[in-house]
C-alpha cells in the first residue's frame, strides 16, 4: 500500500525521486501513488551507512539493486534524514537515485 507509506513522512518532509522534487505529506503521497508505474519491486540492499545528526536525528544511506516488474535490475542509492518527533522518528528528507550511466 504505497499511500500508507506517506504516513512515515513528516508533514513538512521533502522527497526527491530522480528528477521530481516535492514537499509536504500530501505531495509525497501523490508521487508515491501516481508517479510509480511498476506493480512489483524487489530490493537487494548492499550496504546501509548511518550517522547521527546534531538534532538527535539519523542520516541513512542505502545502496543496492532493485528490480521492477520484469525489468533488468538497476543499482540505486537512497538517502534518508530521520528526525525525532512525538517520541518517534519521521522521514524528513528522502533522496532516491537510480545509478544509471551513459555508456556512449
Amino acid at each position: 500500500n504505497r499511500a500508507a507509506l506517506a504516513d512515515m513522512y513528516h508533514p513538512e518532509a521533502m522527497v526527491t525521486l530522480e528528477d521530481k522534487r516535492v514537499s509536504g505529506r500530501e505531495a509525497i503521497k501523490e508521487i508515491l501513488t501516481t508517479s510509480l508505474s511498476f506493480n512489483r519491486i524487489q530490493h537487494v540492499v548492499t550496504k546501509v551507512d548511518c550517522q547521527p545528526t546534531p538534532e538527535q536525528g539519523v542520516m541513512i544511506l542505502v545502496t543496492g539493486r532493485l528490480q521492477c516488474d520484469d525489468d533488468h535490475p538497476h543499482a540505486f542509492s537512497q538517502l534518508f534524514n530521520l528526525k525525532p518527533a512525538n517520541n518517534s522518528y519521521f522521514v524528513f528528507h528522502d533522496i532516491f537515485k537510480l545509478s544509471l550511466h551513459n555508456t556512449l
